[in-house]
């Protein structure tokens, strides 16, 4: 079965071509052109937060290409930073219920002092396990795109017409509907030829 059909503006831009690009800017389908033009102009970028992590806060999370699911996602605050939020959860103060109770028997609910000052509803850990899961079985299998050499390869591929995508040491490969087994063993050739050494 194939669905590149769905797909005839993106394909019909370069036919032939390979599309492999692991981004938030997948093809687009036909009947969500507009939708993923805003994608587009929202998606991630590579964040160091080494000049401002004095004073910045962060907020990111892994989701399609990281194979984690939604609600794998992490924050970063400036070192020391005590405030707490004004809303938050009950979460957020988990910890003060194996404390004292008040004079009436309830629980009071002081403000967490580290990380957990920001919970705000029960944890569901199973997107952060996934992605734990994902990345140790890659690991065990030997499964990387991390080579030195990322950006030359990803050109040879540009050359051979293989669209894909590199940040630092590791290729980006993306899958979707749009592709076929015909454009997966393609492109695997053209990675095979392109790898160095």
């Amino acid at each position: 079965m194939s669905w590149k059909a769905h797909f005839s503006r993106a394909l019909g831009a370069a036919p032939g071509r390979l599309h492999f690009a692991a981004h938030s800017h997948h093809l687009w389908p036909d009947v969500t052109y507009d939708a993923h033009l805003r994608a587009w102009q929202d998606a991630v970028r590579p964040t160091d937060l080494g000049p401002v992590q004095d004073r910045a806060f962060y907020l990111a999370g892994g989701y399609k290409y990281a194979m984690a699911g939604e609600g794998a996602c992490w924050m970063h605050a400036p070192a020391g930073y005590g405030a707490r939020p004004v809303d938050t959860g009950w979460f957020a103060m988990f910890d003060a219920l194996t404390g004292p109770r008040d004079e009436v028997g309830a629980t009071p609910y002081p403000a967490a002092d580290d990380a957990a000052r920001f919970r705000g509803a029960t944890l569901d850990p199973t997107a952060i396990h996934r992605f734990v899961a994902v990345q140790e079985w890659a690991e065990r299998e030997g499964l990387t795109f991390r080579t030195p050499h990322a950006g030359a390869v990803r050109e040879q591929l540009r050359e051979q017409g293989v669209m894909v995508d590199h940040r630092d040491d590791r290729l980006r490969f993306g899958f979707g509907v749009y592709q076929d087994s015909d454009d997966v063993n393609a492109a695997a050739r053209a990675l095979k030829a392109a790898w160095p050494g």
